[in-house]
């Protein structure tokens, strides 16, 4: 199994910013085909290296992930979260090979 963990850090942090990037994200859920589980959730802490909001994607395989990173869907999502109005997004993204130890 693969997974992504994807970190977003808004430079104006905005309840309704926030919001569209949560609900974009959590809106791939049954609707891109490659995407087996997905976690979206809202950064609480106040630590000043913190970021937003925090992306845990599966993936059957490699191919699973490149097949999503090609998604219409996936690329209409990117669309959203990136081009929010008067506001720009950091992010951060670690793909690896699930094992359960």
């Amino acid at each position: 199994m693969i997974k992504r963990i994807s970190l977003f850090r808004l430079q104006r942090r905005s309840p309704e910013d926030i919001q569209k990037v949560t609900g974009a994200i959590a809106s791939t859920t049954g609707k891109v085909p490659s995407l087996l589980d997905i976690e979206v959730g809202v950064n609480f802490s106040d630590d000043a290296g913190a970021f937003d909001v925090v992306l845990t994607a599966s993936f059957k395989d490699i191919e699973a992930l490149r097949v999503f990173e090609q998604d219409p869907y996936h690329a209409s999502v990117k669309k959203t979260v990136f081009g929010l109005k008067d506001n720009s997004v950091e992010r951060v993204v670690v793909d690896y090979a699930h094992k359960t130890v």
